[in-house]
């Protein structure tokens, strides 16, 4: 081998891919998006009411125990709280 083909291959070293957590795959699949301010996968959910609108912030967030499903309200207080069991 060359030197030039060894200094053009160094060049076109494909970056190793992650492997997906297939849980991300299910969640994209369903509309969550990724936030990465809060480091979590959200959706939102609305109804109309008498008054105007509800929403409900729907959260999947990883840490140390596994995937949390999580909802919010309108003001953004934690409601529920649960491990997914995938």
């Amino acid at each position: 081998m060359s030197i030039w083909e060894m200094i053009r291959n160094a060049f076109m070293i494909k970056p190793k891919s992650e492997d997906v957590d297939p849980y991300i795959k299910k969640i994209k699949e369903k509309g969550f998006r990724y936030n990465e301010v809060d480091d979590r996968w959200q959706r939102v959910w609305a109804t109309v009411i008498p008054d105007g609108i509800e929403t409900v912030l729907e959260v999947r967030k990883k840490d140390g125990e596994g995937w949390k499903y999580i909802l919010y309200d309108n003001n953004e207080n934690l409601f529920y709280e649960e491990l997914v069991d995938d």
